[in-house]
């Protein structure tokens, strides 16, 4: 996990997110890719925006034009290249312990968009975007009620997803010093 250039976009610019269970937010992810990008019309200007999802299970919320279900287990090199492939990578867990995945785009200087909540914050102020978040009521958990969680703000999303795509290269700089200062 160190920097790599990201892919030249040619006829297609590659969101990514991961995980499984509504806690990693791919729900969040999948909806706001819908809205922003729905219905969109590439041009030769605009290439096509996809969003890749990856997750061990089988998600059947998985849909919608432009979106790729991955399901399964890779090998670690497959997933470093997985990685290398995205162009964008969305980190909207409702929680965790730190955040290895977005952590893991951030290294190889992929643009991020975070939120400033649970483990993401002590990575956070690297993100190329951040969205705002609210606690609320959390779905049942692994062992019941889990209280709650910080819901990523949708519009933030949606917002930072079309800024990340329609301004692409003025995010580059700041993500390969985000991989410097991971690898540092």
């Amino acid at each position: 996990w160190n920097y790599r250039p990201r892919p030249e976009i040619k006829d297609e610019f590659r969101f990514m997110t991961a995980g499984q269970g509504e806690r990693k937010g791919i729900d969040v992810c999948i909806k706001a890719f819908n809205a922003v990008f729905g219905g969109f019309t590439p041009t030769a200007d605009d290439p096509r925006p996809t969003l890749t999802v990856k997750s061990r299970p089988r998600m059947k919320e998985v849909a919608g034009e432009g979106i790729v279900a991955m399901s399964g287990t890779i090998s670690a090199a497959d997933e470093v290249e997985l990685y290398g492939t995205a162009h964008c990578f969305l980190g909207m867990a409702r929680g965790e312990g730190w955040g290895m995945m977005p952590f893991q785009a951030m290294a190889q200087g992929c643009p991020t968009i975070l939120h400033d909540a649970h483990g993401y914050h002590e990575f956070a102020y690297l993100a190329s975007e951040t969205t705002g978040t609210s606690l609320v009521r959390a779905e049942p958990f692994i062992f019941g009620d889990a209280d709650k969680w910080w819901e990523p703000d949708f519009d933030d999303l949606c917002e930072a997803m079309w800024a990340v795509y329609s301004d692409y290269t003025s995010y580059l700089g700041k993500a390969q010093h985000t991989a410097q200062v991971i690898h540092d």
